[in-house]
């Protein structure tokens, strides 16, 4: 498999929006909300937890970004 360029990356992560919306255009509320099973998420939840970590991820970024000698503190995904 070809390892793709930064600026093809960039243009995938530009583009993610466009193609979540355009694969859920049309699906009903129960549709985004049915679980498929009990342990496992729903489009709506999963979609909601992709905008919650984008929005932590920019964070985390800008503060390594500007700390002279940052600490990256690790996901707790049980908390």
């Amino acid at each position: 498999m070809a390892t793709k360029s930064t600026s093809e990356l960039i243009k995938t992560f530009e583009n993610g929006p466009q193609r979540f919306s355009r694969t859920i255009s049309g699906l009903s509320s129960a549709q985004l909300t049915k679980r498929p099973s009990t342990k496992e998420w729903s489009i709506q939840e999963v979609l909601a937890h992709m905008a919650d970590n984008a929005i932590f991820a920019a964070w985390r970024l800008r503060w390594v970004i500007a700390e002279d000698n940052p600490t990256l503190v690790p996901y707790d995904e049980k908390a």
